[in-house]
């Protein structure tokens, strides 16, 4: 009696494993879903902000004269903002991997859990 009751408490905890797995998986998918739409959204209106400036700066470069000085400070403005704009986004990325790269080890070791109750339960 014992080890069907115990063969019983082995598939109850692998099927509670596997719900938990099933909710992780639906979490993470909806997690990068919305991080990717939120990745999205920015590098959207940063390419708005940065036309916008572009054209600003570049009316602006025109009416300089080739000797003028302002028209080096105003081309390394864009070359500035141009590079803090890829940091931004080469943040976001990273912050995103790490994300994943949690989340996905996460669900290996839940994995793994039920592949482990599996095993005893055959054993049993």
């Amino acid at each position: 009696m014992d080890l069907a009751e115990e063969k019983e408490a082995l598939l109850q905890q692998q099927q509670e494993l596997i719900n938990i797995q099933q909710k992780q998986s639906k979490a993470i998918e909806g997690s990068i879903k919305e991080q990717q739409h939120a990745v999205n959204i920015l590098i959207k209106n940063l390419r708005k902000k940065l036309v916008a400036l572009a054209r600003k700066e570049e009316i602006l470069v025109s009416e300089l004269s080739d000797d003028a000085p302002e028209r080096e400070t105003v081309v390394n403005r864009i070359i500035s903002r141009s590079k803090e704009t890829v940091a931004k986004l080469d943040t976001v990325m990273a912050t995103l991997k790490t994300k994943k790269a949690k989340l996905t080890t996460e669900q290996t070791s839940l994995k793994t859990d039920i592949t482990d109750l599996g095993e005893k339960l055959v054993a049993l």
